[in-house]
């Protein structure tokens, strides 16, 4: 009975902890938006309070004032083009450390590894150098070059977790029946990542979709800008309408959570993958 009994009260405290933990996760989500359908009268009577009435026009302001669609179709090109090259790019180098170049690609790991922990404020005056010698300060394809070297060694570490679980006997076997390297490694191998790859494109494509860094850094044409830049200068010309705000808030937000949703089970496939057994 006692031990029934604790296994109740076990369970109770862990399902209250979870439900502690959804509540003030999901709170600030459900907040903002809440926020984002009210008046601006209604928000400033009581900003945490139920909406009494739902104000869809502030969505069509922010993308009207805000230049939404100009600043997404940049931010989703940049995006785009970082998953892109990193999954690719990732994909080959991890295969290449875990199955080709036995001898010393535990030491090119590591140095992929540390890559991992440097921060980009370490590394703004250098790569504004290569850039300028480059001609690529504030063009696009100069932000796409520092985002996919940001981000590729999180995907060669991951990659290369999963690569290990692959047996090489289905490496010998492909190779005795005559494939080439790179026949085994697209045909063969890259359809065997795609958990791992859902979760380089998620993780990568949160980093490139919220940075601000960046962007603020090395491109100065508005035309440019991508949509976290967008609504930082929104932020400070429209400080007093919080509501039309956080509504250009909610049409950043939104695309992201979609992408997370769609690709959620594949993303805890991958983490354990490329993670826990690497």
């Amino acid at each position: 009975m006692r031990s029934a009994a604790g296994k109740i009260i076990a369970k109770i405290v862990m399902y209250g902890f979870i439900w502690f933990f959804v509540i003030i996760t999901l709170y600030p989500l459900i907040l903002m938006l809440f926020t984002s359908v009210r008046t601006d009268e209604d928000f400033n009577q009581n900003a945490a309070a139920f909406p009494s009435s739902f104000r869809l026009m502030n969505f069509i302001e922010a993308w009207n004032i805000g230049k939404i669609f100009t600043l997404g179709v940049n931010t989703i090109i940049v995006t785009a083009a970082t998953i892109g090259f990193c999954i690719i790019l990732a994909a080959m180098a991890g295969f290449a450390l875990e199955k080709m170049m036995p001898k010393w690609s535990h030491a090119l790991y590591n140095y992929f590894v540390i890559g991992i922990i440097i921060p980009i404020q370490v590394l703004m005056i250098p790569l504004f150098r290569v850039l300028k010698q480059l001609n690529l300060i504030n063009q696009m394809p100069g932000i796409i070059m520092i985002y996919i070297a940001l981000n590729l060694c999180f995907g060669i570490f991951i990659y290369t977790g999963f690569y290990k679980t692959i047996p090489n006997e289905l490496i010998e076997a492909a190779e005795i029946d005559g494939s080439s390297i790179y026949r085994t490694f697209f045909q063969i191998i890259l359809p065997l990542t795609k958990p791992v790859t859902s979760t380089v494109a998620i993780l990568t494509g949160m980093t490139v979709w919220k940075d601000l860094t960046v962007p603020l850094i090395y491109i100065s044409n508005p035309n440019l800008k991508t949509l976290s830049v967008g609504l930082f200068y929104f932020r400070n010309a429209f400080a007093s309408r919080e509501t039309v705000m956080t509504a250009a808030m909610c049409i950043q937000t939104i695309p992201i959570i979609i992408l997370f949703i769609v690709l959620q089970k594949s993303f805890v496939k991958g983490i354990a993958s490329g993670a826990i057994k690497g």
